[in-house]
Formats: structure tokens, sequence, C-alpha cells
């Protein structure tokens, strides 16, 4: 490795002589398998919640695949309502039921550790990861900012629909969002973007992942952030699951190089070296459907030497601090709305003018049919169901999850057996049934799902952290007064220090007591200290 004039670092090939051994061995090697190795690998892969998670992520991929075709089968008649249908079609089936089945069976053959490749929301593999950084956070804003790069908005409904007003009338939006990609199980901590020729169809962005602690590349490279940065060329229909997206250039390599030259131009205190190989090159596809194309180099961006007053940013951000995901405040929301609505509905119907003819508008259909009594019953108690586990869901609360998405699943069930059953369904019982799938679906994502394991280990954090605080507690003897102090830590209740109490007859004493079994109860007599397991 040497320094160029211009103080950036370039590549020296360097030889290594590789040893060769001969084996030592004089009998015939024996194979031995790993059996216990092999049940603790699928446990620890497999826990109970996963398997639920799982289950409902299937059961709500087949939900939506049913919905779609109740959608097209009523879209067949030839009338204008139902016609329009064919719109809802093919919204349930690009947003809904394609990336649902992409998500389910790439659950089980992508590979969910470093490989060079990001992963979409789909869990498809996406764009590759074709740059790494060393500096902090600030430093890493300073120097694209000076370089004229943007921090891309979020995705919300009101910057979604600026995109496309921008992206039609073809004028500026510098800062419009970009979609996540996944990367070490988490999405994007940053990303940058800037346009060109004030199109938004056509704009450099990139994103960065800052590395998890003690990680190293592929050949024990240290880095702290790595980065994905591609070029979008237009805005087209992705191959896989027909949905409007951005287009990228297959030549990412340029974008590579375009990034790092911009970077060292608008700070020369950047520097950079380049990996060589650190993968093979390759053509292949992203989620999108798109070409890319690399020789496999990765370069490395220096930025310790920028100027900053902000110490480095740590991925162990805890999660009870991270916003909740729009795909849970949307799948917990939409069924508390409709289930007020419909229980308002059914009581109006039922206790205030007596018609019977509005039972079908309720949340369960099948309460009309019952007495008022039972009706009453059933229906507190399955609201009272509902309203508790969404709250817990919306606390992040794992077995209140699983719960809501039973209730959920309950529902679509008993909609999905009343709609079939019929000759003919009404809009009602399609727009329930169309509430509980998305609500399920949107519980059931990948960022909801992830957001409520991470608040649960926060939580679990955060009470280990609480539980093995160790707390001073202060002895005073009744006869001479003399202070003893003791370290006990709070969770296995272990005293970590001498303690020293004065006996009757006046004599000190030192008593060393280790408990780590169940909290002990202590007891204070006559001075003396007893511990009672």
């Amino acid at each position: 490795m040497s320094s160029s004039p211009g103080g950036t670092l370039v590549n020296v090939t360097e030889e290594c002589c590789i040893e060769f051994t001969s084996s030592s061995r004089h009998h015939c090697p024996t194979y031995v398998s790993d059996t216990a190795g092999r049940a603790r690998s699928r446990i620890s892969r497999w826990s109970v919640f996963k398997r639920i998670d799982l289950g409902f992520s299937i059961a709500a991929t087949a939900a939506v695949l049913w919905l779609t075709w109740v959608v097209l089968r009523s879209s067949f008649d030839t009338h204008p309502a139902h016609i329009a249908n064919l719109l809802i079609f093919w919204l349930v089936l690009t947003y809904l039921a394609l990336p649902r089945i992409h998500q389910v069976l790439t659950s089980f053959y992508v590979p969910d550790y470093f490989i060079g490749r990001t992963r979409n929301g789909d869990g498809l593999l996406g764009d590759p990861v074709n740059l790494a950084l060393l500096g902090s956070q600030q430093q890493i804003c300073e120097v694209m900012t000076q370089a004229g790069w943007c921090t891309a908005d979020p995705i919300t409904p009101r910057t979604a629909w600026h995109t496309i007003a921008a992206t039609l009338g073809r004028h500026s939006y510098p800062t419009s969002p970009v979609s996540n990609l996944y990367l070490f199980g988490r999405e994007q901590d940053l990303v940058f973007q800037k346009e060109s020729d004030g199109n938004p169809a056509n704009r450099h962005h990139v994103r960065f992942w800052h590395v998890p602690e003690g990680w190293c590349l592929p050949g024990g490279h240290h880095v702290e952030w790595v980065a994905a940065g591609t070029f979008d060329r237009s805005v087209g229909l992705s191959a896989f699951t027909w949905q409007i997206t951005h287009k990228i250039d297959e030549n990412v390599d340029t974008e590579r190089d375009y990034i790092v030259e911009d970077v060292q131009w608008a700070c020369p205190e950047a520097r950079h070296r380049v990996i060589e190989g650190f993968s093979t090159s390759y053509r292949s596809r992203n989620g999108g459907g798109d070409n890319i194309v690399t020789d496999g180099h990765l370069p490395v961006i220096d930025l310790r030497e920028v100027p900053s007053h902000t110490t480095r940013m740590t991925s162990d951000t805890p999660a009870t601090g991270r916003p909740r995901p729009a795909s849970l405040v949307f799948g917990v929301i939409l069924p508390l709305v409709w289930t007020l609505c419909a229980g308002t509905s059914w009581m109006w119907h039922h206790v205030v003018t007596g018609d019977t003819s509005g039972a079908q508008l309720s949340w369960l259909p099948w309460l009309g049919s019952a007495s008022l009594p039972i009706a009453w019953v059933l229906g507190t108690v399955m609201m009272g169901v509902l309203i508790c586990s969404a709250v817990a869901t919306w606390r992040g609360h794992p077995r209140g999850r699983v719960i809501f998405e039973a209730a959920l699943l309950a529902h679509i069930i008993i909609t999905g057996m009343q709609i079939e059953a019929s000759t003919s369904h009404t809009m009602t019982s399609m727009l329930t049934m169309m509430c509980s799938v998305l609500a399920l679906v949107a519980v059931t994502s990948q960022r909801s799902r992830q957001w409520s394991a991470q608040t649960k280990a926060a939580a679990l954090k955060l009470q280990e952290s609480e539980s093995c605080k160790s707390e001073t507690a202060g002895i005073k003897s009744s006869d001479d007064g003399y202070l003893a102090a003791e370290q006990v830590d709070v969770g296995t209740r272990r005293v970590l220090a001498p303690v020293l109490t004065q006996s009757t007859n006046g004599t000190r004493r030192q008593t060393v007591a280790h408990k780590t079994g169940a909290p002990a109860l202590r007891q204070f007599r006559d001075g003396q200290r007893h511990i009672v397991s």
C-alpha cells in the first residue's frame, strides 16, 4: 500500500507465500455427527415466536390470495361498479399478494447474513454493497452536504403523492423519498440523493448502514459504515411485483466511482483506498428486476480527518425510542376504527330503532342472528379482546400481538365463510373483509415484527441493566454505631463487598456472604445481620 502525491491511497499488489502442510494422521478419519449442535442451532433459529410469526405470515398470504380471487371474480360482471374492481384487483395483487408471497418464500432461501447484497422489503436481493467508510455520522453528513447531496424525506402518503406529482409534472423535488433496503436485519441509517437535471425520475442516491460492533468485512477489513449507491434513470414497473418504482442504471460501478470522486472533490481531507477483488465480478438483477453489473471492487473512504465535533454513532440505539412503523400504526388503528363504527351501527339498529335489517353491519355479522343478550355478551367480549390485544400490540408486547393476529384471522375466516356461502356479497362484507386482511398483512409485515422484537429486546435489556446495578446499603449498628456498607447485586442478590457488623459483646467481626440463587430475605435483629434464604 502506498500514497500518491494527491494523498489518495492506492493499491499495490502484494504476493504472499502460502505454506502447504502435509497430513500426519496414521489412521483413517472417522466422521462424527454433531447431533446436539444441530439441535441447538435449530432451536435458536426457530424459536416459538418465530414459528408463530411465520404461521401468521403464511395465513395472511393465503388471505390476500383469496381476497385477490374474490375481487377478480366480482370484476367479471358487466356492471360499471364491478368493472372498477379491476383497478382494486391490480392494487391488491401488486401491493399485497405478490410482495407477501416473496416475503414468505425468501425467508426460506435468501441468506440472512452479509453477502455483499442488500434486501428490499419483499425479501428479494436489492442493490449491491459497493462502498465502505470510516468516520462518524456527523462527518458523513457534513461531507455529503458539502458535495451537494440532500437527505431524503421519509416515505409518507404526503411525500409519495408529492413524488408522483413532481415526476408527472417534471419539476424538481430534491428531497423525494427513497425506498427502504435492509442490511444487518434493519433498514438504512442514512440516505442521501442528488437530482440530475432537476427531474426526480433521474437521481443519484446512496444508502448507509452502520456496521455492528466488532464486525469486519470478509477478509478482516475493519470499516464503520457500508453503503449502496445507484443511479435512477427512469420510472417504471417492477418486474417481480408490477409496482411503480424507479429503474436503476445497470452500471453501478459508474455511480460508485462518481460518489468517491464527488466526496473527494468537496472535501480534500477525505482519502480512499480500494479493496480489489472484494467479490467476483458478476451480472445480476436487483429487487425491481433491473440489471446490475459490477467488477467486485470495494472503495473504502476514510473521513476520520474531516473536522467534526460529534462523537461516533453507535448502532445500539434503544428500540423503545424508535417510532412505530406506518404498517403497525395502520394495522392497529384500522380494525379499531372499523370495530367502533360497526358496533355503533349495530347498537343503533338493535337498541335504538329496533330494526334488525342492519345486523350485517356489525364487526361479527353472525351476531345479528343471535338473541339480543347473547349478541351483547359475545360482542362485548370480542370487542374487549380486540381492543386489549390492539393496545398490547401498540406497546410492542409479543403475546398481545399474537392474540391480535389470531382475532383478525378468526374474523377473516368467519367473514370468508359467509361470503362463499352467499350467492352475492354486499359492499359492506367486502369492506369488512378488506379491512381485516389489510390489518393482518400490516401487523405481520417485516417492519412490524422487527419493531416488536426490538422493542421487547430493548425492554429486557433495560430491565437487565437496572437489575444489575449495584445499590449501596448502609447498616448502622444499634450498640456502638459502626457503619457497615455492602454492595448488593439486585438481580442475583449477591453480596459484593464485606459487611461489617457489631456483635453484642462489642467485638467487631467481618462477614462475607454470597447468595446466587433466589432473592434472599434480609433480617436485622439486635444489630446482627442474618441472611435467610
